[in-house]
């Protein structure tokens, strides 16, 4: 074989080689991508990408769900087809301050569905940029809706129970305020009349006297740095939290110890929100 052709068939090698190791690229992307597909489609939280002006892009099996179509039929079509025209206003509401905001990278926000069993859903929204593409493409968002129907109707009932319970009894979001309802008892408790959006420390250090000591301090840092936690991690650091403390009553004439016991409400997995309970120990 002449040295033309030995360098001919070497190149013809090496395209083959070349061709193959590419159709490898190719079939190993491709799989990539069903198991992208399968692992999204798989998701027990319904999802989308949505454009600017809220044109759907991608949305998984349990979006779909939610409004009896396929995915399929979602694509290419506005969310202000599937929400009804009052949702639609606030969810976009939502978006234009994701978009309008330099500083704000993340929207959560609880807006109710009807689906296509004309069923109201709670859904926990949240919304965050997908990336930064600029040019001639629109910004594109990923939206996640959390079913939380279960957890608002726990909530309505265990709201009735609230009223009446002889003991304190009240609900604290990741901004430790108390939030929502309380028992009656929780307002003599922490001798208020209000305490709807009131911080829960503030109210605990007015019936201690204003004073609060760095090893509560301490205590009452790592309840709040809780939120956002998982149940393993609460198991793990739970005992930490301030448990007991002194505190006056309304009347000034006595004082005595609480019990505080602290319930963690988990959204997707994380700790939300907790249910705390207070109860009198005896008087000192």
């Amino acid at each position: 074989m002449s040295p033309t052709q030995n360098s001919q068939t070497a190149e013809l090698v090496a395209a083959t080689q070349s061709l193959a190791a590419s159709h490898e690229i190719v079939v190993e992307l491709e799989r990539a991508k069903r198991n992208i597909e399968q692992m999204i489609d798989g998701m027990t939280t319904s999802f989308a990408i949505i454009s600017e002006v809220g044109v759907i892009y991608k949305a998984n099996r349990l979006m779909a769900e939610y409004f009896n179509v396929s995915i399929e039929e979602l694509l290419g079509h506005n969310v202000s087809e599937i929400f009804q025209p009052e949702v639609w206003e606030q969810f976009q509401e939502k978006e234009m301050s994701l978009i309008n905001s330099e500083r704000k990278h993340h929207v959560e926000f609880e807006l109710p569905i009807i689906d296509h069993a004309g069923c109201t859903r709670e859904i926990l929204w949240s919304m965050r940029p997908l990336s930064d593409i600029s040019g001639n493409f629109k910004r594109l968002y990923q939206v996640l809706g959390h079913d939380i129907t279960k957890v608002k109707e726990y909530e309505r009932k265990i709201n009735v129970i609230f009223k009446h319970i002889p003991l304190g009894l009240f609900t604290i979001n990741k901004k430790m305020t108390i939030e929502g309802a309380y028992s009656e008892h929780t307002k003599h408790l922490l001798a208020s009349d209000s305490l709807d959006g009131r911080p829960f420390l503030d109210l605990l250090s007015k019936v201690m006297d204003g004073y609060i000591g760095d090893l509560q301090k301490k205590a009452f840092r790592k309840l709040e740095s809780s939120f956002g936690k998982d149940q393993a991690w609460y198991e793990k650091h739970h005992h930490v939290f301030p448990s007991e403390l002194q505190i006056h009553p309304r009347d000034k004439d006595s004082k005595y110890k609480i019990k505080i016991s602290y319930y963690p409400v988990y959204i997707r997995e994380t700790i939300d929100r907790y249910i705390v309970m207070i109860d009198r120990l005896g008087s000192t």
